[in-house]
């Protein structure tokens, strides 16, 4: 009965939207809600909303009313994207990653297929987080959209204020941030911090956000790790602020919010050369664990003890590490970055 209602909306929104339209207020942009309620989208669905509200720029979610352009996060329902096309509206498609192979198995090509729809048919202009997830466009959708620019995600340096301490904390404070819902994601940090401890390091690893697979609960019962859970995005800035060092430990990463905040923070990222990282952490390449040169890196190519390698590299000479952090920290401003998507947007 869900899925029966659920489709008779979507097959009568042409109607209600065409009827409803015109007695609309105007606005500029339409960034239609989605279903995940954390993780990378979504942070990126509340930063972008609150810049572009503070530049005057009109923003609206619900695809229903009058404005001139409308950003699709990832992927939007196709009937009603190509409703909203006919009336003139401009559709530009920001992506993040994608489904592969090793990932999804056989069905990958399924899983991509309401982003390849929007994105071969009805996007006027295309938003790569990063090169990364460009390449990752072309091999898993075909040829790169015409009109396509690349804009690395934003963060407010005026919220991510940094501690300008050139000098390490007693004991060693690390951090990560994020959604761990695979093993890689905190597994190899967690194998990290237990590497440092046994070596005779004074180290204690912090850990932001929610463990999302049951499996993993071990990892922030071991000793030395503080675990938060998820908190709110006020506090993140303040636990960024008082750390040493970010560690990060996802592959294939299309854009990570979390370590282009602890760019913004001024704090050293170590962690692995694949997906975007190298890219992101430009300035930051040296501490970053050498990788096969392959678009996509299996989960278990997360090592752990070379992880912890990296993080002596940094703890050996940080003041030189948390220097250049500090240096580059307004590398990636928000309002650099949406100033680039209303280019896109035309707004």
């Amino acid at each position: 009965m869900v899925s029966l209602r659920k489709g008779l909306r979507r097959r009568s929104f042409s109607f209600i939207y065409h009827c409803l339209r015109p007695l609309s207020k105007q606005s500029d942009c339409c960034i239609p809600g989605g279903d995940d309620s954390v993780g990378g989208p979504n942070t990126f669905r509340t930063n972008i909303q609150s810049c572009l509200e503070r530049q005057g720029i009109s923003v609206v979610t619900d695809p229903i009313g009058r404005y001139r352009s409308l950003l699709v996060i990832q992927y939007y329902d196709y009937v009603k994207l190509r409703a909203i096309r006919r009336s003139g509206v401009r559709i530009v498609q920001r992506l993040d990653g994608l489904a592969y192979p090793e990932w999804a198995g056989d069905g990958w090509r399924a899983m991509n297929e309401p982003v390849r729809e929007v994105y071969e048919k009805l996007a006027d202009a295309v938003v790569f987080q990063s090169e990364y997830s460009a390449r990752q466009a072309d091999e898993f959708l075909g040829a790169r959209h015409p009109n396509a620019k690349i804009v690395i995600n934003g963060v407010d340096t005026d919220r991510f204020s940094p501690s300008h301490r050139l000098e390490l904390g007693s004991p060693i404070k690390l951090v990560t941030s994020g959604n761990f819902r695979l093993s890689h994601l905190i597994v190899p940090q967690v194998e990290a911090l237990r590497i440092l401890r046994r070596s005779g390091y004074e180290v204690e690893l912090t850990v932001i956000g929610p463990i999302a697979d049951k499996s993993l609960d071990w990892t922030v019962k071991e000793p030395g790790v503080r675990y938060l859970g998820k908190v709110s995005r006020e506090e993140i800035p303040e636990h960024l602020s008082e750390a040493d060092i970010f560690v990060f430990s996802m592959l294939n990463a299309a854009c990570p919010n979390s370590v282009v905040e602890a760019v913004g923070a001024g704090l050293p990222v170590v962690g692995f050369a694949s997906g975007s990282l190298p890219e992101i952490c430009r300035f930051n390449q040296d501490l970053l664990v050498p990788m096969p040169d392959r678009l996509i890196h299996a989960d278990d190519e997360a090592d752990g003890e070379a992880l912890a390698a990296k993080i002596v590299e940094a703890i050996a000479e940080y003041p030189r590490f948390k220097q250049r952090a500090l240096d580059h920290r307004s590398t990636y401003s928000m309002e650099s970055s949406v100033e680039k998507y209303r280019e896109s947007l035309r707004i």
